[in-house]
């Protein structure tokens, strides 16, 4: 088990792969014992323990299109299983006379196994460089614990080597763009130093061609060489967004860059021209819901109030709540742009339609009022 489990292999057959036969068998086992007990009345402890298990899984493991596994998804159903167990190694105990040190061993043994495990795992979550080493270590191929490990490196200012685990995640994960995203903001942190003079450039590798390289290739600070690999990593980019299944994930990746262009963090800020591209492409797709268009907008629209580009913000916003009639969050925006643009009568109309959308106005109080200060200190074009 772990933190990241995505790289379980799915089944496709009944023999492929080979778990997937072991776990129909030992589930039908299981089944038929808490048949067996349940007709005829016997076994209450092997009923109450297994019942209990099916039972806590009846939601995360049916037919729902939820993701496989999750390790916290077995600490209530895991319950039945514990009491399956020992109440069972207590009959078996009891009825071959063992002696009473025997019965007190079993009986401390798995609390103190249980407690040690405990204690190892809390070390392990007690970091996050620990954590995401030994995630990648076990799950050599979750991009998942790729790209969190990349994200750790990254925090410890090691770039180099956090660009190789999200080349790798993006190699691995097609449909996903958070691996790309945060390739293309670590050359953006490259350029930028040696723009500025902090890091020197390297020499051109005598067998790379800079207009020939891949997403995948490795970082070598030339000027040229970063150039066609920001350039190659984008066009990756565009061509996912364009190509691959449009899921949430792809959506939260670049509304997480669009909030991430408007932060302190230079590696996204560079990347706005690119965030806004990616978004407007994927505005081009028929398969978006009305919410996901409002929240795309919605994030197009906080990228140009952060550049001041106020008619922009407007435009997006217009479109964000269209698609999605009445959002909040969206109204003050639009009424603060609306402000910064000099539309007084439509801040006014605005700040109105929130005040009568507002079904919780006491929780709201102070951004209502700093849109009337902002509305009146703000003189009409």
């Amino acid at each position: 088990m772990g933190l990241f489990l995505d790289d379980i292999a799915i089944s496709h057959g009944f023999l492929q792969p080979l778990t997937t036969a072991f776990s129909v068998i030992s589930l039908i086992g299981l089944a038929s014992l808490l048949l067996y007990g349940l007709l005829r009345n016997k076994l209450p402890w092997v009923v109450l323990g297994l019942s209990w298990f099916f039972i806590g899984h009846l939601i995360e493991s049916t037919v729902l299109p939820l993701e496989l596994a999750f390790e916290h998804r077995n600490y209530t159903p895991s319950f039945g299983v514990v009491l399956f167990v020992v109440i069972a190694t207590y009959k078996l105990l009891n009825r071959a006379n063992a002696r009473r040190s025997v019965v007190l061993l079993a009986a401390i043994l798995p609390p103190i196994t249980l407690a040690a495990a405990t204690h190892v795992r809390a070390g392990q979550w007690s970091s996050r460089d620990t954590l995401t080493a030994l995630e990648v270590l076990h799950h050599p191929t979750s991009p998942r614990a790729l790209r969190a490990r990349g994200l750790a490196l990254e925090i410890q200012g090691r770039p180099d080597e956090a660009y190789d685990f999200h080349r790798r995640s993006a190699e691995l994960d097609t449909q996903n763009l958070s691996g790309l995203i945060r390739m293309r903001g670590i050359l953006n942190l490259a350029s930028y130093a040696l723009d500025q003079g902090t890091i020197d450039p390297e020499p051109l590798p005598p067998t790379d061609d800079p207009a020939n390289i891949t997403y995948l290739s490795a970082i070598t600070l030339h000027p040229e060489y970063l150039n066609n690999m920001a350039k190659a990593v984008e066009e990756e980019l565009l061509r996912r967004v364009r190509e691959e299944k449009k899921d949430s994930g792809t959506i939260m990746a670049l509304q997480s860059l669009a909030g991430c262009v408007a932060s302190i963090d230079l590696s996204c800020r560079t990347s706005s021209p690119l965030a806004k591209l990616l978004i407007e492409t994927l505005l081009q797709s028929e398969n978006l819901s009305n919410t996901e268009r409002a929240h795309l907008n919605y994030n197009l629209a906080r990228m140009a109030m952060h550049f001041e580009d106020w008619e922009d913000a407007e435009t997006h916003l217009d479109h964000a709540i269209d698609a999605k009639l009445i959002d909040l969050q969206m109204l003050v925006a639009l009424a603060d742009v609306q402000i910064q643009l000099g539309k007084i009568n439509e801040a006014t109309r605005t700040i109105e339609r929130y005040r009568s959308s507002d079904t919780q106005p006491t929780f709201r109080r102070d951004v209502l009022q700093q849109l009337e200060n902002n509305l009146t200190n703000r003189p009409e074009n």
